[in-house]
């Protein structure tokens, strides 16, 4: 074999090599890094909370809060009955169903965060925080 065909093969094996890792990483590896960075801030969330709070549900987000597609984040919430956080009731009539003021992502869908969310959503509230990811690389949030 000569130099020049080892060498086109030595390219293409790498080319292959680095597109398999990327996408590896990109699709694997990154998100269980910033699945276990959102249940850290999710652990965080629940030391802040008062002993009181009547807590119905945890969710915990990762994506792009802004629907921009340039970055990813981490969300942590808790759907609560006890009255800390936001009354759900002043989230469901925002543009996208979320509001960023609130500290919640723009692009999350609050019937699959909470399942247990009811219709009228009245007497609950969202106590979320977002938070910095792991790794941009992410591909959830591009």
């Amino acid at each position: 074999m000569s130099l020049l065909k080892r060498a086109g093969l030595l390219l293409l094996a790498a080319a292959v090599l680095l597109t398999l890792s990327a996408c590896t990483y990109g699709f694997i590896i990154a998100p269980l890094r910033n699945d276990r960075a959102a249940a850290r801030l999710l652990d965080g969330l629940l030391a802040e909370l008062p002993p009181e709070t009547e807590i119905a549900e945890t969710a915990v987000w990762v994506g792009n809060s802004s629907g921009t597609g340039n970055h990813v984040e981490v969300w942590a919430g808790v759907l609560n009955r006890s009255g800390a956080g936001y009354p759900a009731e002043a989230l469901r009539d925002s543009l996208w169903g979320w509001d960023l003021r609130f500290g919640f992502p723009v692009t999350a869908d609050p019937g699959k965060l909470f399942p247990s969310l009811p219709e009228d959503w009245d007497g609950y509230y969202i106590y979320g925080r977002l938070g910095e990811a792991a790794t941009q690389w992410d591909l959830r949030g591009h």
